[in-house]
């Protein structure tokens, strides 16, 4: 497989969840796959968080709401408006 580029960072990320994930069951930290479950689950919340309150989405700016609604108006070409 030959590996791009752009695919270094979130290959280096996952690699490290698992050797987190590899250590804490190693150590004992992670006894149950409750416990597995429960770790997964909280790095995904906490990356989810981490995206949105930067205004990422699937590694993707997203637009304000108020951009959107000012694309939108574009679009349909009406007059801008003053957005509070």
């Amino acid at each position: 497989m030959k590996i791009k580029h752009d695919q270094v960072d979130e290959m280096y990320g996952r690699m490290s969840e698992a050797c987190d994930l590899e250590r804490a069951i190693e150590s004992g930290e992670i006894t149950t796959l409750d416990g597995v479950l429960h770790a997964v689950r909280a790095r995904s919340l906490a990356i989810s968080e981490a995206l949105s309150s930067q205004g990422f989405i699937g590694g993707r700016r997203t637009p304000s709401v108020q951009q959107e609604l000012m694309q939108a108006q574009h679009e349909a070409g009406e007059p801008d408006v003053v957005l509070h």
